[in-house]
């Protein structure tokens, strides 16, 4: 469990205008473009600390009883 809630992502998504409301949902909405002028623009600063994909493992978390919480 972490403490990022749901609107911690939606603003953050929002000031980098990555999301959108429509229909009354939030929606997320990231183009190529997009990703490229945000990485060329001055707010973007690189990563202070690397993760080695190798070592990364995660599952999603099961319900208790089901099938695949079973499995594990």
């Amino acid at each position: 469990m972490t403490s990022i809630t749901q609107d911690d992502i939606i603003g953050t998504l929002q000031s980098l205008n990555m999301v959108k409301y429509w229909k009354g949902q939030h929606v997320v909405c990231v183009t190529p473009k997009l990703i490229e002028e945000h990485l060329k623009s001055s707010q973007y600063k690189p990563p202070r600390l690397a993760v080695d994909r190798e070592y990364l493992r995660w599952e999603p978390p099961y319900p208790k009883g089901s099938k695949q919480a079973k499995k594990h």
